[in-house]
């Protein structure tokens, strides 16, 4: 069952940079913060809106492996940081989430027929930030793990 919180604002700014080095590689970061806020308050104060983080902040490579027409062309990585900003987990305000960076991976092989992969994400400092929720009057969480990886292979018939 749900239940709408009544009317929200949104105020924010956010800032993108996006470099292509060469061919197919690319270094990009970005920068956002938001304030979220009830405008229709069910009690006085409880004007905050949960599961907002305060920020987002992000910075990554994609890049091709070798220079192309060589072997190490058809490998190609990518990594990403993002770094995530406290967000209230009730309207009150009085109980907030943890921040929390996440990471994620990818290697991949790229061949006419098949593409083959691994990628992840891993937590290298709170597991707990991402996951905490309201849970009556106490907060629950969901631990992730420290570091996940899959592994996979596309065939073209």
């Amino acid at each position: 069952q749900f239940e709408s919180l009544g009317a929200s604002e949104r105020n924010g700014a956010s800032a993108d940079v996006r470099w292509f080095v060469f061919s197919g590689a690319r270094i990009f970061g970005g920068l956002s913060w938001v304030k979220a806020r009830l405008l229709t308050p069910a009690a006085a104060g409880a004007v905050y809106l949960p599961d907002v983080p305060d920020y987002v902040h992000q910075l990554g490579a994609q890049t091709p492996l070798g220079p192309s027409g060589t072997l190490a062309a058809r490998f190609d990585a990518a990594f990403e940081m993002a770094f995530y900003g406290a967000k209230d987990l009730n309207t009150t305000g009085t109980l907030r989430s943890d921040r929390y960076q996440r990471g994620t991976f990818r290697l991949g092989y790229l061949q006419s027929r098949y593409r083959a992969w691994v990628s992840g994400f891993f937590y290298p400092g709170s597991r707990l930030g991402e996951s905490e929720y309201l849970f009556g009057t106490r907060v629950g969480v969901r631990p992730n793990p420290p570091v996940s990886a899959t592994a996979g292979l596309t065939v073209a018939f």
